[in-house]
């Protein structure tokens, strides 16, 4: 993860394992993170309906090369 990403989090997951793993993650890395309510037809709405737990993991594809921002994750 780099400085340009951002962790995406349900807002039912704060004080959760999972949201001070993203914490954790955002500090030693520099990313952003984020809590953000869960919309239709998100990869993260159709795991948590499937009682997935996921930390969505995003970076800048709008202004530049698919292959580049793949390679950033």
């Amino acid at each position: 993860m780099t400085p340009e990403g951002y962790l995406y989090l349900n807002p039912s997951t704060t004080g959760s394992k999972e949201d001070k793993l993203t914490s954790y993650i955002a500090n030693v890395s520099g990313c952003t993170k984020k809590v953000q309510p869960l919309g239709t037809g998100m990869l993260r709405t159709e795991a948590y309906n499937l009682g997935i737990n996921t930390i969505t993991l995003e970076v800048e594809r709008d202004n530049t090369y698919m292959s580049i921002a793949s390679e950033t994750v």
